[in-house]
């Protein structure tokens, strides 16, 4: 038996800030995203709702992403982080969540940072880059003795180096 929604089940809307305990829980619950508040995901959705994506279903959110148009260059929109919960996971919707942002920020250019390690997140963006004939760079990094300094100084694993990637140029209808 199949206990996973049906994908028309899905809906794919902008987050509000109710659902910042939920996508919490989501992020705890991957066991590889860096936890925030919840108060930074209440602000966050209050403050880049238009920039963000939530999937709802009669179960309850099975993702998000988060994510801001760049003041700085407003054809670029950044991806802070991207979560599928395990009983939405193997349905496309992270990629159907990035196209949805991308689509509604009117931007050319994505922006995002990833470890080395996660495997999965540099499949899901150099995926979304092929399926859109789009480039994929790497013009920069925060390096882990970077972070290393901003985690708790309990962790003695520190954290990766966070590579920048830029993916584009997309076509506006993306």
């Amino acid at each position: 038996m199949n206990d996973q929604p049906r994908p028309d089940a899905v809906t794919l809307r902008p987050p509000t800030p109710a659902d910042g305990a939920a996508v919490h829980r989501i992020v705890v619950d991957s066991g590889v995203l860096d936890v925030n508040s919840v108060y930074a995901y209440v602000l966050w959705f209050d403050r880049f709702a238009h920039s963000s994506v939530v999937v709802d279903s009669p179960e309850g959110l099975l993702g998000f992403v988060t994510g801001f148009v760049d003041p700085s260059a407003p054809d670029t929109w950044f991806c802070w982080q991207v979560g599928v919960a395990e009983a939405g996971r193997g349905q496309g919707l992270a990629t159907r969540m990035l196209q949805d942002c991308l689509a509604r920020s009117g931007a050319t250019w994505l922006e995002t940072t990833i470890t080395p390690s996660n495997t999965a997140s540099r499949a899901l963006f150099h995926g979304l880059a092929r399926r859109h004939d789009a480039g994929v760079t790497h013009p920069g990094a925060f390096p882990g003795t970077l972070l290393a300094s901003l985690v708790d100084a309990s962790d003695s694993a520190g954290h990766e180096t966070e590579e920048l990637f830029r993916i584009g140029p997309f076509q506006r209808n993306a």
